[in-house]
């Protein structure tokens, strides 16, 4: 990492913010913007670093802090790319490109590793871009030499697999995906893609973008199937009678209409032969995922469900950080894999919670770090039975809903995934810090939302309540919810924290309204406020 802490040391040197993020990654202030706009992204790939301002011209920024190309890479000289039959790829600094040993050969670059890939494989131009989808987890490959030269390559490693190419975005970029795609036809899955902004797929790393952000290019795809169905016909044409040429080519252009036709759309008939094995699944392989609340699980049919968003909303100070995080750590305990994402507190303060709420421990003696005797040993005997539960704990200060996502997915791709939590919604980074507020929240709402789906996972997010209905000293309603009506929108389930008072003062009751509820009733349940405890009880089997 060495260009890569080279370039963060040069923010740094003029008085610059540069945030460090995890995976090799950062975002820094550009020269001349407030401290506020971090507009700069910064992420290692290796021997070399992608630098992109979403601001002021990329070359303008690295000049006004005294880089030069040659500084984005750990070697002066450039970087070498070495294939597995022996051939050399030498890039310089400039883009200039040189080669040597097995200049002959046929290898697909990082040929071993498509082999082993036991799913998708990302096709891309150029090494760089290679090592670009590397750093974000995915198994990628290339042909050397450039585009229009796959013909003279051994595809073979590609065949069987599920083929996402990434075309470059320029003429030769569109000529080489079409070539590939002839190329793989009747023998990998293939679907073509372009980068969100900029160029190619090392532009879209470089911008801060991750694999599930590729727009998708299907005219790239249906060009070739239309060429090659009437280059059929036309063979057809110097073979066949006239009145068999007419029905051939019908059925030409019946197969081109059909896969034209959406392949993610399912026959009613299909989707019914589904539906009984669904029904018919085992209880034991059942993902619902109960939540430390019995009541609360009898209105939301059992639990959480993958696939659906859940919202925990309350006014600062009124729980919502807490019952979701009660609700991570009980999943856990139960073996549901899962993430918490906390930005307002830190991995030290969240574990502290979940200790305290899982051994009915006094969180105060242990944010003092003064336990007695007998908390202490509440305290370890829990922490030994839950060392080894399936939760990771992200506490990263600034992070986006795609961020999320691409960190949610490699768990996913590795370990299983049931659930991920967010704390909390309103104080996830925007992608886009130029639209407005409104915009924002419904980007990282909807965000959430289509996570859920995309991984098949139960999605559970805390945020932030307006402060009218605790003035008005009355239970909030979801059109309380602060900044968006999209959160509201977007959510299969809203669960809104009222805490009861009397003669002005507070119960040490809490209620869980269910503003909104795709899985069943609309209703209030009564839980325990037990922050002393970090938690939130309930009266049901003895459960307080």
């Amino acid at each position: 990492m060495i260009a890569y802490q080279r370039v963060v040391d040069a923010f740094h040197a003029q008085g610059l913010i540069a945030q460090e993020l995890s995976g090799g990654r950062a975002n820094a202030q550009a020269p001349g913007h407030s401290a506020a706009d971090k507009s700069v992204s910064i992420k290692d790939i290796g021997d070399q670093v992608l630098v992109w301002s979403h601001s002021d011209p990329t070359d303008q920024v690295l000049e006004s802090l005294g880089l030069t190309l040659a500084d984005l890479f750990d070697s002066p000289k450039g970087t070498e790319y070495e294939y597995g039959d022996g051939r050399v790829v030498r890039r310089s600094p400039q883009k200039k490109f040189s080669q040597s040993g097995n200049t002959r050969g046929t290898e697909l670059y990082r040929a071993e590793s498509v082999r082993k890939a036991p799913g998708v494989v990302y096709v891309v131009e150029g090494e760089k871009d290679v090592h670009a989808l590397e750093s974000e987890g995915a198994t990628a490959t290339c042909t050397a030499m450039g585009a229009g030269k796959a013909n003279l390559f051994d595809l073979t490693p590609l065949h069987g697999k599920t083929v996402i190419i990434v075309r470059d975005m320029d003429a030769p970029g569109l000529k080489h995906a079409q070539q590939l795609i002839e190329l793989l036809d009747d023998h990998a899955e293939v679907s073509v893609v372009q980068p969100k902004t900029g160029k190619d797929a090392a532009d879209h790393i470089a911008a801060g973008f991750g694999l599930a952000d590729f727009v998708p290019a299907p005219d790239a795809a249906q060009d070739v199937k239309l060429r090659s169905a009437l280059s059929r016909i036309t063979t057809a044409a110097e073979e066949l009678p006239t009145d068999e040429l007419l029905a051939y080519a019908y059925r030409q252009l019946d197969a081109l209409a059909a896969a034209k036709a959406p392949s993610d759309l399912h026959k009613f008939g299909d989707v019914l032969g589904e539906w009984w094995e669904w029904l018919e699944t085992p209880a034991d392989k059942i993902r619902t995922i109960e939540t430390p609340w019995p009541d609360l699980n009898e209105v939301l049919a059992g639990g959480l469900h993958p696939g659906r968003s859940y919202l925990i909303a309350g006014r600062p100070g009124g729980g919502k950080s807490l019952g979701l995080t009660n609700i991570a750590a009980h999943a856990a305990e139960n073996g549901h894999k899962g993430i918490l994402f906390t930005v307002e507190m830190g991995r030290i303060e969240v574990t502290s919670r979940i200790l305290a709420a899982g051994a009915r421990a006094e969180y105060k003696q242990i944010t003092k770090r003064n336990i007695d005797a007998l908390n202490l040993g509440m305290v370890a005997s829990y922490a030994q039975k839950v060392a080894d539960v399936p939760l990771w704990i992200g506490d990263q200060a600034s992070i986006t809903v795609d961020q999320i996502r691409q960190q949610a997915r490699k768990v996913k791709q590795s370990h299983g995934l049931d659930f991920v939590a967010v704390d909390y919604a309103q104080l996830l980074k925007p992608t886009d810090s130029r639209a407005t507020r409104e915009r924002q929240i419904a980007e990282i709402s909807w965000g959430l939302k289509t996570m859920s789906r995309e991984l098949d996972i139960a999605v559970v997010t805390a945020c932030q309540l307006n402060r009218g209905a605790s003035k008005e000293n009355r239970p909030p309603t979801i059109a309380e919810l602060r900044e968006s009506g999209s959160l509201e929108q977007d959510a299969d389930v809203v669960l809104l924290l009222h805490h009861t008072t009397q003669n002005g003062m507070q119960t040490g009751e809490v209620e869980m309204i269910a503003g909104k509820n795709r899985t069943g009733p609309l209703t209030t349940i009564t839980l325990l406020w037990q922050a002393y405890q970090a938690r939130i009880g309930c009266y049901r089997n003895g459960n307080r």
